[in-house]
């Protein structure tokens, strides 16, 4: 059975370890009948100066499956995105009156917005058109 096992230079462990991202972490697949002595044989084929991952040494078969699992659900998520897409579309093109009166209405509720915004932004301008003022007359005596 292959076991992947991580490791990864003293010098991208100690930018890992102190919240960097320039790191890289390297993987070799080992032949072993379990992951202790993959581990042990990482050991001594893996050269001093780089760290392994000791937590972390899984069967290639596990880390291929779980990634089949990843890339199948994020497929199902695609389709199901594009079939609502069709769908909404397809709705669309068979009530046109009711997606007109929706953007319509979209459009009225966005002017409402905006004359709302404008008036504020008046108020607001007016305050400070009037303290100027006031202040002034106070400086002019």
């Amino acid at each position: 059975m292959k076991f992947r096992v991580e490791f990864m230079s003293q010098e991208s462990f100690d930018n890992y370890m102190t919240g960097g991202y320039n790191f890289c972490v390297n993987e070799i697949d080992i032949e072993a009948l379990d992951a202790t002595m993959a581990l042990g044989l990482a050991k001594a084929s893996i050269p001093e100066g780089f760290q392994i991952n000791e937590h972390n040494i899984r069967s290639v078969e596990e880390i291929e499956a779980e990634e089949k699992a990843w890339q199948e659900k994020i497929k199902a998520e695609e389709e199901k995105r594009e079939r609502k897409a069709k769908e909404k579309k397809e709705w669309e093109a068979a009530h046109p009156e009711i997606v007109a009166e929706r953007k319509r209405k979209a459009k009225i509720t966005r002017c409402k917005c905006e004359i709302r915004k404008a008036e504020e932004e008046i108020a607001r301008l007016q305050k400070k058109i009037e303290w100027n003022q006031k202040r002034m007359k106070e400086l002019e005596g």
